[in-house]
């Protein structure tokens, strides 16, 4: 019925840049409130409560920028113009880098530092069906380079991991 530009956010961040999110207070209050007096508030605006508050500022701040570049995608996908009768404000940042939309979304994390080693990591886990084991790692940063060297495309990823010895043998005997 809505969208939750915190996780999606959220999502990005632990999927596609391999970071640790920590789970909120055990106390925290999520009903951001619908409305200002009688004016309805956007989700942008409902958020901003966030990080004004400092038990919630700091992991908001890693989230909802991402989350927010998503916004013109309702709670079940459809592209929309407006919420809450204002035009949708989609622009963000990524750890230093701005954007004014999902595009520009797109593009900074097709630049970040961490999205090939974790896309890899993350396609990779799910490929074999477990959480790579130590003598895994080996094979997981040289589809990265690997990746990297190719321009990071998925099909790459994707023949990298099922041409290797990890895809083909159980966990812990890569070549």
């Amino acid at each position: 019925s809505s969208t939750s530009p915190t996780l999606r956010g959220k999502f990005i961040r632990e999927v596609l840049l391999c970071q640790a999110i920590p789970p909120p207070p055990p106390d925290v209050v999520t009903d951001l409130g619908v409305s200002v007096g009688d004016e309805p508030r956007t989700m942008r605006e409902k958020l901003a409560i966030h990080s004004e508050n400092p038990a919630c500022a700091a992991c908001h701040r890693a989230m909802d920028p991402i989350g927010l570049a998503l916004e013109n995608f309702d709670g079940i996908g459809a592209y929309r113009n407006a919420d809450a009768g204002k035009p949708i404000d989609a622009s963000g940042d990524l750890d230093g880098v701005k954007f004014r939309d999902a595009l520009g979304l797109g593009a900074a994390l097709a630049r970040h530092a961490s999205i090939t080693e974790c896309l890899v990591r993350s396609v990779y886990r799910r490929g074999v069906g477990h959480l790579e084991s130590p003598g895994e790692q080996p094979l997981i940063e040289a589809l990265g380079e690997k990746s990297d060297a190719e321009g990071a495309r998925i099909r790459g990823i994707l023949l990298g991991i099922v041409q290797s010895a990890g895809f083909r043998y159980a966990a812990g005997s890569s070549e």
